[in-house]
């Protein structure tokens, strides 16, 4: 069912979700800020590899190791955030009517809509037990579990289009994390000049080829982004829930960013262009940290949706709610 009137009530029920998507988002815009730090400065030291002498693979191949870390850190907790997402109405339209000195619970129950409803096929535990129906006990059960598995698609999307959130803050958080794990392989190979059983010929190849799909994932994540903050609109808002400007800046930095990786992955398989490459790298990764710092002002906004959950961004901070404008505020929480 579509969910009107997402306020801040709405998205932070209690102190508790609050605190939880403060953290996860604070995570999430660090570790995308530190990865491309850490790819920007070893990028350009491969520019000039050969004069960096006994601090050659401590400023190339480690730097690269910590920019993945950070990149599928940041990747998953994003994956995390939306299989996860949920929203509470009742609560937030109980305390409306503590407000006015009404009991709105009996009334809550027929104007709102339990959005964390149970995945069909699984049981109910302990709903017998408390005294609640089967139905009930799903929910509860369902409201109760987290989940860590990144691949959880069905239920991410379930989630979110309860929510009116659409579908692209988890195709863009999986795709960026499979590119992150592709990229990751490209990354390994550079470590295994060692290794006999490879050729020369099909290690350069492996590298080449995981670099340029991990960059291509990357515009595909980027580009959904764009899409979520509603970068190729003319007019504003064009859909259910507004966007910020930070959002859409994040956006087309992140999409450009891995334009330009793509760009890079490219030139790799062009003999004699190494140094083009890397330098395209360089770029790239600049306008990652661009797109990332962004991201760190929209937290400390408490714009905790950040690029790829615009849904979070566009009510700011909570407001001070007056016992004669409640009243008022508890239709806004009617379906």
């Amino acid at each position: 069912m579509q969910v009107r009137s997402q306020g801040f009530g709405f998205w932070y029920p209690s102190l508790e979700v609050w605190q939880w998507r403060r953290t996860l988002s604070y995570w999430i815009a660090v570790t995308f800020f530190e990865g491309s730090i850490f790819f920007t400065i070893s990028s350009f030291a491969y520019c000039y590899a050969e004069e960096l002498g006994m601090a050659k693979d401590a400023l190339t191949k480690w730097g690269y190791v910590g920019g993945a870390i950070n990149f599928i850190v940041c990747t998953y907790l994003m994956c995390v955030e939306t299989i996860n997402l949920t929203a509470d109405r009742k609560l937030s339209t109980e305390f409306i009517g503590k407000l006015v000195g009404k009991d709105s619970s009996a009334s809550s129950e027929e104007e709102t809509t339990d959005v964390q409803e149970a995945p069909e096929g699984e049981p109910s535990t302990g709903s017998d037990e408390a005294g609640l129906g089967e139905g009930q006990g799903r929910r509860a059960s369902s409201a109760e579990r987290f989940y860590l598995n990144p691949f959880r698609a069905k239920q991410a999307l379930r989630n979110l289009k309860r929510l009116g959130a659409g579908p692209w803050p988890y195709f863009a958080s999986l795709i960026y994390l499979l590119g992150c794990g592709i990229f990751t392989v490209g990354i390994v190979g550079l470590f295994l000049d060692f290794c006999t059983f490879l050729s020369g010929d099909a290690l350069a190849w492996t590298q080449l080829v995981s670099f340029e799909l991990g960059s291509l994932m990357f515009l595909g994540g980027g580009v959904m982004e764009c899409l979520e903050n509603e970068v190729f609109c003319k007019r504003h808002p064009c859909s259910k829930h507004e966007t910020t400007f930070q959002g859409r800046l994040s956006a087309v930095c992140n999409t450009a960013g891995s334009l330009v990786f793509v760009t890079g992955a490219t030139l790799g398989f062009v003999p004699g262009w190494d140094y083009e490459a890397n330098f395209s790298y360089f770029l790239g990764s600049l306008l990652f940290a661009l797109g990332s710092g962004v991201q760190i002002v929209m937290w400390k906004d408490e714009q905790f949706g950040l690029a790829f959950l615009a849904v979070l961004n566009a009510k700011g901070p909570p407001q001070i709610v007056l016992p004669e404008d409640a009243e008022t505020i508890q239709e806004g929480f009617r379906v």
